[in-house]
């Protein structure tokens, strides 16, 4: 990812957003730069989105739901390692579908890195 970023910011100028990463996998460049944060971090972009869901009454009928809502109220979860993480209110966690695979272990370092990088970058605790 970081290799990416750097190439995409000296070449390509494309628009790339790496939504959906738990803030403490993103990296150190990343979460130290206001600008770089803005610019690759998808959440920042991501709209509170009234969705419309058609279906016949057999599946259901028609319901309404929030996009965002949904992902970090049913979809989205935090691990028992994000319960000590500074940046715990401006993270929408890790997907369920992820977790259900591959588990908790990688994230279990996720707290002290997320607080190195609030240290280094304040504009991520606001």
């Amino acid at each position: 990812m970081q290799e990416l970023i750097a190439r995409n910011q000296t070449s390509f100028g494309m628009h790339l957003s790496f939504a959906d990463f738990p803030l403490c996998k993103l990296p150190w460049s990343v979460l130290t730069s206001p600008e770089l944060m803005q610019r690759y971090a998808g959440e920042s972009r991501d709209l509170h989105t009234e969705v419309t869901l058609y279906r016949s009454q057999a599946s259901g009928g028609t319901r309404r739901f929030n996009w965002k809502d949904q992902r970090t109220s049913y979809l989205k979860c935090m691990t028992p390692a994000c319960s000590g993480c500074v940046l715990r209110t401006r993270c929408e966690g890790v997907w369920q579908g992820y977790l259900d695979i591959y588990g908790v272990g990688e994230f279990t370092a996720g707290p002290a890195v997320a607080r190195a990088c609030a240290a280094a970058a304040p504009h991520l605790s606001s």
